[in-house]
């Protein structure tokens, strides 16, 4: 959740790192998301663990089923589509706080 932040990327460096702390947090085990039991889909492969469903991942011929992470795997691509954003992003500025200025 984010409140009251301003966030602009493609941003120095030394602005970069202080936007870095006001990243929203990702989802975590227990945070009142619909998480359940089953496998991580993402980097551990886990089997029997705490899970939250993230989409729906199709194969060529229209294979699907549910794509779910754990918590650690969560966090780990919370961060990496955060650094993606940050590095690539060249909008100006995303508000985040309804307000006019920076």
């Amino acid at each position: 959740m984010t409140t009251g932040n301003v966030f602009v990327t493609g941003a120095a460096p030394g602005i970069a790192l202080r936007l870095n702390a006001n990243r929203p947090e990702p989802a975590r085990t227990g945070d009142g998301n619909d998480w359940s039991d089953g496998r991580c889909w993402l980097w551990c492969g886990q089997e029997h663990t705490r899970v939250l469903w993230l989409g729906t991942a199709q194969t060529a011929g229209g294979v699907s089923a549910p794509f779910t992470g754990c918590g650690p795997c969560v966090q780990v691509l919370h961060d990496a589509i955060w650094d993606h954003v940050m590095a690539t992003d060249r909008r100006a500025v995303v508000r985040v706080d309804g307000g006019g200025r920076l």
